[in-house]
């Protein structure tokens, strides 16, 4: 890993919020570039803390696999919003691929509206 790697996941480990700031203010393909490669934790960290319209962007830039083991490693809330601002065509493969038990708690959640009572719900 180079220095300038070693730099990004350092900063992002220990800075989440300062580094969730720096990556919205970057154009999208940059973005990704910084957000590609890095282990999972180290992306969730930052997402969790970006801007759902960004966030949401990012992960439909990620391949489906790296959506999914992402989302699973995020609040099952935060996946759902980020997974909602995506076309249903979008979203539909990366929650197969999600990890069970993130799954089915995702399903649950995506099945009622976003403005709803459902939605809302702890689905444990």
């Amino acid at each position: 890993m180079n220095l300038e790697r070693r730099l990004a996941v350092a900063f992002v480990e220990s800075h989440p919020t300062q580094a969730a700031m720096a990556l919205e203010r970057m154009p999208a393909a940059q973005r990704q570039a910084v957000l590609q490669g890095l282990a999972v934790p180290v992306v969730a960290r930052a997402v969790e803390r970006m801007t759902t319209p960004l966030a949401s962007d990012a992960i439909s830039r990620l391949s489906p696999d790296e959506a999914a083991r992402l989302l699973g490693a995020l609040e099952v809330e935060v996946s759902a919003a980020l997974l909602r601002r995506l076309a249903p065509e979008a979203s539909a493969p990366i929650v197969e691929l999600v990890p069970e038990p993130a799954r089915e708690l995702l399903r649950r959640v995506l099945r009622y509206p976003a403005d709803s009572a459902g939605a809302l719900m702890d689905p444990v």
